[in-house]
């Protein structure tokens, strides 16, 4: 993450909120103590949009966990927020053109990083990290155990 601009600090409390679904941008602007339209101002001069850090995040965070052997394809699913593990394994091929279990047979320690997304962008910060068709959809927020 990156510590030493807005956006990377929009990310990391994006990260935090992962957990308990989608995160939602309201949520994000209480944290940083922002309007909506400012945060998204503060994003966009940084070539971001909060849409592209959520894809950007959920990304990254599935990378990490799948790099964890002993941790269930099902509960990275659910940590990222996915309401079923089919839409993650599809939001996951989209990005890499692997499914998670792919990913975790070819990985053997293999640095994907931001630039192995499929959408071609290079940098984290083109086109607000992920392009729209690239976007994780059905998300929705998880049930809490009691």
């Amino acid at each position: 993450m990156h510590w030493d601009d807005f956006g990377g600090a929009v990310q990391w409390i994006v990260a935090a909120l992962l957990p308990d679904g989608r995160p939602d941008i309201h949520l994000v602007c209480e944290v940083v103590r922002l309007s909506p339209r400012t945060l998204q101002r503060r994003l966009h001069a940084e070539g971001l949009t909060f849409a592209g850090v959520v894809a950007r995040t959920r990304f990254a965070e599935a990378l990490r966990m799948l790099d964890d052997p002993t941790r269930k394809v099902i509960d990275v699913a659910l940590d990222l927020g996915y309401s079923d593990p089919a839409h993650f394994t599809r939001a996951f091929e989209r990005w890499t053109g692997l499914t998670p279990r792919e990913y975790r047979r070819r990985s053997g320690g293999h640095d994907w990083g931001e630039a192995s997304l499929r959408s071609g962008t290079t940098s984290t910060r083109g086109a607000g990290g992920i392009s729209a068709s690239r976007r994780p959809h059905g998300v929705r927020r998880r049930a809490r155990s009691a």
